[in-house]
């Protein structure tokens, strides 16, 4: 882990008041990161990057708490120089949301394709497809751009839960 250039002052934002302070003199060689309002997950994420215990981090958007968790998540592991590799997001719709944020984000190279393919996907009109180039694309609907097939549904339900 390096430390700050000689000459740079290290300074702290408070989150709430945007005030800046100076770093306290017995933190002033070592790096701190202040995080606000920080998802419990990225608790366990912390102590990997400045122990180097991995060289990348991975979540997904139904396991780490929906995207901006898994953003934030990301944005940590960028602070450290490292990849956020998103895993499966075991359904259509998750891997949608996932590729979102991938696309959002700088720091992760791969979209994870489970094999066979047609048992990860169901419930869309037009599921995610790798392309011939090896590359897959984001819809351009509103909000998540998926359509949800919702006569499959309603061809497969079997009860109604009241």
């Amino acid at each position: 882990m390096g430390h700050d250039p000689p000459g740079l002052q290290t300074r702290l934002l408070h989150p709430r008041s945007g005030r800046h302070g100076d770093l306290p003199a017995e933190m002033a060689h070592g790096r701190v990161l202040r995080i606000g309002a920080l998802p419990a997950f990225l608790k366990t994420y912390i102590d990997r990057p400045n122990f180097s215990f991995t060289d990348y981090l991975r979540g997904d958007v139904a396991v780490k708490g929906g995207i901006s968790a898994l953003v934030k998540a990301a944005h940590l592991a960028e602070a450290f120089h490292m990849n956020y590799e998103v895993h499966h997001g075991g359904n259509s719709l998750n891997n949608v949301a996932n590729l979102h944020v991938i696309m959002a984000i700088k720091n992760c190279e791969f979209f994870e394709v489970l094999l066979p393919a047609g048992a990860q996907k169901y419930g869309l009109a037009q599921d995610i497809e790798v392309d011939p180039h090896g590359l897959v694309h984001a819809f351009e609907g509103a909000g998540l751009g998926a359509a949800i097939d919702f006569q499959l549904i309603e061809r497969k339900k079997t009860a109604v839960l009241s």
